[in-house]
């Protein structure tokens, strides 16, 4: 079974799944979910963000509006709707 479909599935389990089971799941992952979404504290992480902004700043690197961002999701959407 591919990644895709086995999540498709765990997402449906855990809309009906009751709360005992739920409370189970989350105490199996929550160092990792904590970890996860904990983003700010990866020292390595705040530093290659630090790095690419120096390098932004600078002038090395380019940087991207929101709206040419949000023009390049919707090419991507446009072309993933076409197939």
């Amino acid at each position: 079974m591919k990644t895709a479909a086995i999540r498709d599935k765990l997402n449906d389990y855990i809309r009906i799944a009751d709360d005992e089971k739920i409370k189970a799941m989350y105490v199996l992952f929550k160092h990792e979910i904590n970890t996860e979404l904990a983003w700010w504290q990866n020292n390595d992480f705040i530093k290659e963000l630090d790095a690419d902004y120096k390098k932004w700043k600078s002038g090395k690197a380019k940087g991207y509006t929101i709206d040419e961002v949000k023009e390049s999701i919707n090419q991507m959407r446009l072309k993933r709707n076409a197939k």
